[in-house]
């Protein structure tokens, strides 16, 4: 049985952590575990905040095609296929602001050094236990 994309937002409302996978120098490949901030009234978007001059930073300026992956213990993974893009547009990442972020970013959206990956789905693909598995591919 396939999803919908609101159905799978539904799913990942649940889901905090996914590993954001990039493409390093040389052609290797880097993955490391990143928050959605419980930001997920999922429309095939997704936002994370980080240091503009991290190596994942670095990675998304080089090749923006990226790879997420959620999982729980339920029986829930997705894996979304995705183009990336830097911001610091402040307002933009106002929007996006949730108080745990201070965790890392003291200052807010004015910290300085600070900067928000935004990953565009291009292709998900699911595989749950309650709904089989499937793929959504997105428009644009």
């Amino acid at each position: 049985m396939s999803m919908s994309l609101s159905e799978l937002s539904k799913l990942l409302r649940k889901l905090d952590i996914c590993m954001l996978g990039t493409h390093g120098a040389r052609g290797t490949l880097a993955a490391r575990p990143m928050s959605n901030n419980k930001d997920v009234e999922y429309d095939g978007t997704s936002h994370f905040f980080t240091w503009a001059d991290s190596r994942m930073a670095r990675d998304i300026r080089r090749d923006p095609g990226v790879l997420l992956t959620f999982t729980d213990p339920k029986g829930v993974f997705v894996a979304v296929q995705g183009t990336s893009r830097i911001t610091t547009d402040k307002k933009l990442m106002a929007e996006h602001w949730v108080p745990d972020v201070e965790r890392w970013f003291a200052d807010g959206v004015e910290t300085a050094g600070i900067c928000m990956i935004i990953v565009d789905a291009n292709r998900i693909s699911y595989w749950t236990y309650e709904h089989g598995d499937g793929e959504i591919t997105m428009r644009k």
